[in-house]
């Protein structure tokens, strides 16, 4: 068995990427982390590592530089999606990823843009959503890929993973987890000490082996 990881650095529309690619793939998984969150952090490093363990190349998108400076909210998720469009764009051009498809992993702001992106979007298969923040409806109503909801326990984020299901289409919202993290929004919301179990709802995932979304008699406790 051919272990051999292809390694390169590039730049996507001034966004740097961090691509590897083993031999013959089982796709290509985009990563885009959360605004002000670099590509070196524990939470990005296990992502990568866990999709590469499972035979994914992957290409993670460093958008820790991209516009923070407006004081709309949904601006800067347009400054997030534009960049990692670009990425997505550019890189399945360049790259030879075996397949014309993608999977998407993101995280926070970058989990709205991942959303946005995915409206309409045939060529995306699979979105994995980590403590996103808030999208417009007409966006969440519009996502046709198949979606997974990963929260931590900071509240904002919990409280904001759980509309989001809500609102889904409900033919593609497969799963909610809520992953039981310290409550304060600087740790909790990188998943610290939570990253082993963020991996292995990761893993169901990638192999389609989550079980199908039942949802509580009650609203969840939000605290």
């Amino acid at each position: 068995m051919d272990n051999s990881v292809f390694e390169k650095h590039a730049e996507y529309n001034g966004v740097k990427t961090h691509i590897r690619i083993p031999n013959e793939p089982l796709g290509v998984v985009f990563i885009a982390p959360g605004a002000l969150v670099k590509t070196d952090t524990p939470l990005v490093q296990s992502i990568q590592k866990t999709c590469e363990e499972e035979g994914y190349a992957t290409v993670v998108a460093d958008l820790s530089k991209t516009p923070l400076n407006d004081d709309d909210l949904y601006n800067v998720h347009k400054f997030f999606t534009r960049d990692l469009s670009a990425v997505i764009d550019q890189a399945m051009t360049d790259n030879d990823f075996g397949t014309d498809a993608y999977d998407l992993i993101a995280h926070s702001m970058g989990g709205a843009a991942a959303l946005t992106l995915a409206s309409d979007n045939h060529d995306l298969s699979r979105l994995i959503v980590l403590d996103p923040t808030p999208v417009e409806d007409k966006i969440a109503g519009g996502i046709i890929a198949d979606t997974h909801i990963i929260t931590s326990a900071v509240r904002s984020f919990k409280t904001a993973g759980s509309n989001l299901h809500d609102r889904l289409p409900p033919e593609i919202f497969k799963t909610l987890h809520i992953i039981q993290t310290e409550k304060d929004r600087s740790s909790g919301h990188m998943f610290e000490g939570k990253l082993d179990e963020l991996s292995k709802r990761i893993r169901e995932t990638l192999h389609d082996d989550t079980p199908d979304f039942t949802p509580p008699e009650s609203s969840p406790d939000l605290g």
